[in-house]
């Protein structure tokens, strides 16, 4: 279907399951689910030539399977993301690797270091280490300069414009002597729009999103606007550092210059040049200073092993008072009935900022809660803690992933009980709200998923996300391919012919990727393509063919001859194709108000015709 190397496949699949052996995160709990047998299953060269490169792995319904992620933002509201199947995770971040090695990502002789979260060519999937690397090299570069501008660009991942971005990736590739099929860049770009709704998805630890974002999408404006300071008169030296969205601009400054002049100027050409990719500023966050201040902008990694090359343990830092001076503030806030966002942000600065280290009191707050759990369960934490939850049981909606979490590691008997009482409370009184969906998903997170009334919840406000775990997280994917029972297991292992040359399964995908755009005269132009070609596969296998006859069943007769006890729907669905304004230029369906009920009806009654012939064929 999408003609790429076996290495990439193999290289990137081994890099995320040694990145994700652990996480409490939806999107890669099916990683750890996974057996060595089942890695070794997956990372085979027969399982990418049988199933990733035919494209026979987008057959499967739950492949398609795209919910919602809950990630909350620090104001409160929720990012635009989503959950995508593992196997779909495992191929955009392969297809991505493959397409790395032939983009034009480098700065030529130009100042520029460019991190993201991972590095794709050097096969590490985890964001930890370039973020880490990042902040070093900052503090390291920062003492070699006077100031600094500090760019962050607003609404990033989601302000990417897909068309725009494959056009860049196009030209970076196809500049070079490499040429990536156009198909197989237009059915890339059109399945990242269908796991994004419509846009860029936002995908939570996918290295391949944040390499096409950051050292494809950002290249060029990070090019132009170097270029532009380098013709700027006043700057002895600069050079630039990014992560992601996030660049700092170091730079010596004559003192004859007017440094705020200085940064107007470049904030002014940024924006213009960010404009031609349809971004522009956060201005909130778009920050400038001398660079000793540079460390008030930086909020360095907790896994960082360095801190200005000095050897630190983050442990060494810990203390109950911490968590006990946290608690007392949420808990006057709380009796005064003030308390919010903002100040809930500002408690946590107050409270977990660590004088003489570039860590953020976001991550040392998290630490606790991940890696020093046992400190939650002194009875003086959860005392107080009950208290907060007396005077303001909305509290835990500041920031449900986090305070849920924090909950839960009390191991207090009566904090858990009285968390989900108000869940079930919430939800027998109609005030059940996605707040209350995200603390649900933490907890069944945290507890294997073992609590069938809180599935029932989350089955009952988000079937998208219900239908994730089930297939994903509670059951292991791999079973999908190895089911011998399975009817599209019977067809790929048996019928399906091996000279498609995935032919079969673009079509498939893009009645798939169509449908989920809710473009119906599309999706079913795909599915009638699709449904004469799986005839031909049958045509093929029944009658010892070494080619497939794809000409042979096109026309209305040929096909109904071939399935006798269905000239009806056969006939119908052909007037259907010769209506279709996609299909010919008669363009009845324009006329007929119900054609999406009777797209919606045929395309059911074909998709019948084809599990039964499989039955029929009796393998």
């Amino acid at each position: 279907m999408i003609d790429f190397d076996y290495n990439c496949w193999k290289e990137t699949v081994i890099g995320i399951f040694k990145a994700y052996s652990k996480s409490p995160y939806l999107q890669l709990i099916p990683f750890t689910k996974l057996s060595e047998y089942d890695k070794a299953f997956l990372v085979s060269e027969d399982f990418f030539n049988k199933w990733i490169k035919t494209g026979a792995f987008t057959y499967y319904s739950d492949t398609w399977n795209i919910s919602n992620a809950y990630i909350m933002k620090s104001n409160g509201t929720y990012r635009r993301a989503t959950n995508i199947s593992p196997i779909f995770f495992l191929f955009i971040s392969a297809f991505t690797k493959y397409i790395s090695n032939f983009c034009l990502t480098d700065y030529e002789d130009r100042d520029i270091q460019s991190f993201y979260a991972g590095d794709i060519l050097l096969n590490q999937f985890n964001y930890k280490k370039a973020y880490g690397n990042y902040c070093k090299e900052i503090n390291n570069q920062s003492q070699c300069y006077t100031h600094f501008i500090k760019l962050d660009v607003g609404n990033f991942f989601t302000n990417i414009n897909v068309n725009k971005l494959f056009s860049l990736i196009d030209t970076s590739i196809n500049s070079g002597n490499t040429n990536i099929r156009s198909r197989d860049l237009l059915y890339f770009k059109e399945l990242l729009k269908c796991l994004g709704n419509g846009t860029f998805p936002i995908i939570r630890n996918s290295t391949a999103l944040s390499f096409l974002a950051t050292k494809v999408y950002l290249k060029q404006f990070d090019i132009n606007l170097y270029d532009y300071v380098s013709e700027l008169g006043g700057i002895s030296n600069f050079e630039f550092i990014r992560y992601v969205d996030d660049l700092y601009i170091l730079v010596n400054i004559d003192d004859t210059v007017d440094f705020e002049y200085v940064v107007k100027t470049i904030t002014n050409r940024a924006n213009s040049e960010l404009l031609k990719l349809d971004l522009q500023l956060n201005i909130e966050k778009t920050k400038h200073d001398i660079c000793p201040g540079i460390s008030n902008t930086l909020g360095n990694s907790l896994y960082d092993d360095y801190v200005n090359g000095i050897e630190f343990s983050i442990d060494d830092y810990y203390s109950d008072s911490k968590l006990l001076d946290f608690i007392d503030k949420l808990n006057i806030l709380s009796q005064e009935e003030t308390l919010n966002i903002q100040k809930y942000n500002d408690i946590i600065i107050d409270s977990f900022s660590i004088e003489g280290l570039t860590k953020s009191a976001n991550e040392v707050f998290n630490n606790f809660l991940y890696k020093e759990s046992n400190i939650l369960q002194q009875t003086n934490i959860i005392e107080k803690l009950n208290r907060v939850i007396q005077n303001d049981n909305l509290f835990i909606k500041l920031d449900p992933a986090r305070l849920t979490l924090f909950i839960l590691n009390t191991r207090d008997e009566d904090l858990i009980k009285n968390l989900l009482n108000r869940i079930f409370d919430n939800d027998r009184n109609k005030k059940f709200d996605v707040y209350d969906l995200h603390i649900t998903l933490i907890y069944l997170v945290q507890r294997g998923f073992r609590h069938r009334d809180l599935l029932n919840l989350v089955k009952k406000y988000d079937e998208n996300t219900y239908n994730y775990i089930n297939s994903f997280c509670k059951n292991n994917f791999v079973f999908t391919y190895t089911n011998s029972e399975s009817l599209k297991n019977k067809f790929i292992n048996n019928i399906f012919h091996n000279r498609d040359k995935g032919k079969l399964y673009y079509l498939y995908s893009f009645y798939k990727i169509k449908s989920h755009e809710k473009n119906y005269l599309e999706a079913f132009a795909y599915y009638k393509n699709y449904f004469d070609r799986m005839t031909a596969h049958f045509d093929a296998y029944i009658n010892n063919r070494r080619r497939l006859n794809i000409n042979g069943f096109y026309q209305k007769r040929d096909l109904q001859r071939f399935y006798v006890n269905y000239n009806g729907i056969i006939e119908k669905a052909h007037d259907i194709r010769n209506s279709n304004p996609l299909s010919h230029a008669s363009a009845g369906l324009l006329d007929d108000n119900e054609n999406e009920k009777s797209l919606q009806e045929i395309h059911k009654k074909l998709s019948d015709i084809l599990k039964e012939k499989i039955e029929s064929i009796g393998i």
